[in-house]
């Protein structure tokens, strides 16, 4: 940790944002027979899922390593992770049309979370990198557990 300084990074932030907002839209008007409203058979993992969410949001938004270059939307793991939040807007999209099948629902799981890893791994941040990476397979699975 003592190459870590303790800084807000707005990036973060914005994909952070970025990732939630079709969430906020599908709270508010949730899509006919609704596949994401099924409970969980497993609720333990949406708290462990919520926990490492949590910890991998504020380690992004609150770390800083100032050995990452500097950044920019032109750095290739940037890029590849602004990839991942079209992609998951396009899944977003059929899903509210009514696609509600297995690579659909893996698709909403996976890019954003693959959005995450990467801007982790382009700042360096291994603690946000590494809760990202538990969220990522307990989101996998809770994902599965719903197929």
């Amino acid at each position: 940790m003592r190459r870590y300084r303790v800084r807000f990074m707005p990036w973060a932030l914005a994909l952070f944002v970025i990732i939630m907002l079709p969430n906020m839209f599908w709270f508010a008007l949730p899509a006919e027979s609704d596949a994401l409203k099924q409970t969980a058979e497993l609720p333990w993992l949406d708290t462990v899922q919520m926990t490492f969410q949590v910890m991998m949001i504020g380690c992004l938004c609150m770390l800083e390593n100032p050995q990452a270059k500097p950044f920019g939307l032109k750095n290739p793991m940037v890029a590849a992770a602004l990839i991942c939040c079209g992609i998951y807007y396009a899944f977003w999209v059929a899903y509210f049309r009514g696609s509600m099948n297995a690579p659909v629902l893996l698709a909403l799981c996976l890019f954003p979370s693959a959005a995450f890893l990467l801007y982790g791994a382009d700042r360096r941040n291994v603690p946000g990198t590494v809760a990202g990476a538990a969220f990522a397979i307990c989101h996998l699975v809770a994902t599965l557990v719903r197929l």
